[in-house]
């Protein structure tokens, strides 16, 4: 539209018969160029600055993702600190098991040896073996003391045990947690993709800016030239050549 007016102010120009008439086209051009560069100039202004702020907006989320991504594997690696030394708890608490376990038999099969040795004592050594006997009985009152303790000790290692099961559910979670990691690497490969793109249209944009400062340089060039063929048109020359007769038709070097 601003094309079809410029060339409708052209042909104007150059069916003008007087310089007023000329005068008034060519001011009348000037104005309309001049509107259409500065309408042109705010559209290319306004797209820029709508690029920057978008471009800004993406740097932000991108960094923070990243802050996001360092904390998520801040908190991988102290799990997986807890986690080894839970599993390294449970192998003390195993070792510590099977140790008391095998002096648990022992002391039960040293109990029923001494049973069966009593058992064969003959009457003849009744006093020396009560003696012996009441001996024995203390001993086994110590040992089942101790046995006590080997169970409660055991129901505390169950208890550690039960606590290291539900602690190996924590590979579920691990699972888990790595699907999270890979859903926030994809959501930054998609900021960065974002990035790039932005990247892209800055550059479009830019292009566009340099045709636009061409095109009106171009225009300033076409004013210049409308001016000077004002000048010559409105010159005593010219002028006198027009008089009395028909005008002669202006023929601007117009591009």
């Amino acid at each position: 539209n601003g094309d079809r007016e410029i060339g409708d102010i052209l042909q104007q120009l150059n069916e003008a018969q007087t310089a007023t008439g000329i005068e008034q086209v060519g001011s009348e051009l000037l104005y309309h160029i001049e509107e259409v560069r500065n309408d042109k100039m705010k559209r290319l202004e306004t797209q820029l600055s709508q690029a920057l702020k978008e471009r800004d907006r993406a740097v932000e989320e991108c960094e923070s993702v990243v802050r996001e991504r360092n904390a998520v594997v801040n908190e991988r690696d102290r799990a997986a600190n807890e986690r080894d030394r839970a599993m390294t708890e449970k192998d003390r608490a195993v070792n510590k098991l099977a140790r008391l376990s095998s002096e648990n038999e022992v002391l039960r099969l040293q109990l029923r040896h001494l049973e069966a040795e009593r058992m064969q004592f003959d009457k003849a050594r009744t006093l020396d073996l009560q003696a012996k006997i009441e001996l024995l009985v203390a001993e086994r009152n110590a040992m089942e003391d101790k046995v006590h303790a080997v169970e409660s000790e055991l129901q505390r290692l169950q208890l550690i045990y039960s606590l290291h099961k539900s602690l190996s559910q924590e590979k579920v979670l691990k699972n888990q947690f790595c699907t999270t990691l890979d859903d926030f690497e994809h959501c930054l490969k998609q900021r960065e993709h974002e990035i790039l793109t932005a990247q892209t249209q800055n550059r479009k944009l830019a292009r566009r800016l340099e045709a636009s400062q061409f095109e009106a340089s171009q225009l300033s060039r076409r004013v210049h030239e409308l001016e000077r063929g004002y000048r010559l048109a409105t010159s005593p020359t010219i002028v006198a050549s027009s008089l009395p007769g028909r005008s002669p038709t202006f023929q601007g070097s117009v591009v």
